[in-house]
Parts: structure tokens; sequence; C-alpha cells
């Protein structure tokens, strides 16, 4: 079974390391489709990366990290990683929220996040409760979704990464183009997590002196959910355009 997306793909937008990323318009927002990649800031900078565990969990600088690829089937270096489903930032990277995008675009704030939900319950009757079939998160995953064993999407295609884990009910329509994936996150103490089952990404609000408040899609329930987490944990990253 394959979904006719609501709305199109507006265009692309280019980082400082030359990445381009589909965009895509939802009400009067235009969202990158893609999770960012880029390893400097819009002024240059080197963010600081392949740091490991013990460094990751105290830094208070912008950093990021790639989920290792050795445990992930059907990608095979680093590279097809980043390509499949982006860097992971810690907190400190995003916290001037229009450093880190591409000039014009900027990290979410958490009221932006609220924003796109607000608009997708009023305009589409979409719900964000765990169990319905037609939550937000759905309408906003990628369709790419393990089905039957091996790896086989609802079109019969043998399905390996990116894709999510399988759900019977909770599935990925692409409603909007979104084409959210489970890019998983990198811990307090660098250990890595949840690829495959969720999507996690950053706000640039911060909620305390130690934590900040995100978005999360998992593949086992319907909606997005806002959470809070400790500031030097690595998620995923989606930009706004101003």
């Amino acid at each position: 079974m394959l979904f006719t997306p609501i709305t199109k793909s507006q265009g692309t937008v280019t980082d400082i390391d030359g990445n381009t990323y589909r965009t895509v318009s939802i009400g009067n927002q235009v969202w990158m489709a893609e999770n960012l990649r880029t390893t400097r800031y819009n002024d240059g900078t080197t963010l600081l990366s392949g740091l490991p565990d013990d460094e990751w969990a105290i830094t208070t600088e912008g950093a990021y990290a790639v989920y290792p690829h050795g445990n992930v089937k059907g990608i095979y270096s680093k590279a097809e990683m980043v390509k499949a489903y982006g860097k992971l930032y810690n907190w400190y990277s995003v916290v001037d929220e229009s450093r880190l995008c591409p000039k014009g675009w900027r990290v979410p704030s958490d009221d932006d996040w609220r924003n796109l939900v607000f608009y997708l319950i009023a305009t589409y009757n979409l719900s964000n409760e765990w169990e319905d079939i037609k939550g937000i998160g759905n309408a906003l995953k990628s369709y790419r979704q393990v089905e039957t064993s091996p790896f086989e999407d609802y079109a019969g295609n043998l399905l390996e990464h990116p894709r999510w884990n399988y759900s019977h009910n909770h599935y990925g329509t692409d409603k909007f183009n979104f084409s959210a994936l489970p890019a998983g996150g990198r811990y307090s103490k660098g250990v890595f997590s949840h690829i495959g089952n969720a999507a996690l990404w950053w706000s640039s609000t911060e909620k305390s002196n130690t934590h900040a408040w995100g978005r999360s899609i998992g593949y086992y329930h319907g909606g997005i959910y806002r959470f809070s987490a400790k500031k030097n944990i690595g998620f995923s990253v989606r930009c706004l355009q101003n």
C-alpha cells in the first residue's frame, strides 16, 4: 500500500558543507524534510566530533556524533549512515537557534513544534493520542517500515535501513512529505540507542540549567510527544525556515 502525500516538497536548501536537503511546506511553516548533516556552524566554525564516551558526557560545547553503522542492517559505512539518518547533535550546538542551520533557517523552538501540532489537529482532524492510528506521528513518519520478515514494506519491497521497526497499527503514511525516520540518539554516557525505534529532535528552547525540550515519534504509537532531556544527549535536528 502506497500513500499519496497531501503536500508536495517545495524545494531544497543547502548547508555550509554543501549538503542539500528537501524541504516541505506545512501550513505557514517550511521544514527540512531530512535530518541535518552539517559539520559546521553557518559562520564556518567546526563543531566538535569524534568524542569518546567520557568526553561526550561532560562537554558543554556544540558537538555531533554519528550512529555506529556496524550493527545496522543495510548500512555499510559512516557516510551511508549520515546520508540515511543525519547526525546527532547535543543541545549546546542548537542553543543559538540561527547558527547551526543554513542562513535564513533556524532550529525550531518549542512553540514552533507546538504550532505544527496544533495546525495538523485543526486542519486535518488528526489526533495526538497514543493509540490513535490517525495520529500526527503516523502522518509524519516515512512509510518505510518493516512489515514481515525479512524486511518488507507495505508495497512488498524488501526493506533495510533507513526504516521503522515493525508496528501492526502505527505504520507511517508520510501524509505531508515530512518523512520522519528513527535515527535514535546518543545518550549522556555516550551510549547509542533506539535506531529503528524513535525519531528524536531537539528544540532550541531550554527547560532548566541541565535540560531542554524536544519532540519524539515512536514506532509503537501514533503521536508526536514533547519531552525534556539532558543537554548533553545527541538528537536529530530539523531546521525551519525563518
